[in-house]
């Protein structure tokens, strides 16, 4: 199997081959589509146990305020496109 972050992704987080590396994402939804997908990912050790539960917190914050924007955009545009 694959390993989920190559030795790119390892040499930008600072982490070595024995270090777990946690992985969220959470859909960004217009309606019921999913148009997007912000990302966070951290070292797992002691500390940052506590942090997943932010982090989910933050990117569900920022991916529903997303969706809102890219549903008000599009509407507007559409407004637009039928005044013009």
């Amino acid at each position: 199997m694959d390993p989920a972050f190559n030795a790119a992704d390892k040499d930008v987080l600072g982490a070595s081959d024995n270090m777990k590396v946690s992985f969220i994402g959470v859909p960004v939804r217009v309606d019921a589509n999913v148009v997007g997908t912000p990302t966070i990912d951290r070292i797992l050790d002691n500390k940052s146990g506590s942090l997943l539960d932010y982090d989910l917190r933050l990117l569900t914050t920022i991916a529903n305020r997303v969706g809102q924007t890219v549903k008000l955009h599009r509407m507007f545009l559409a407004a637009g496109a039928s005044i013009g």
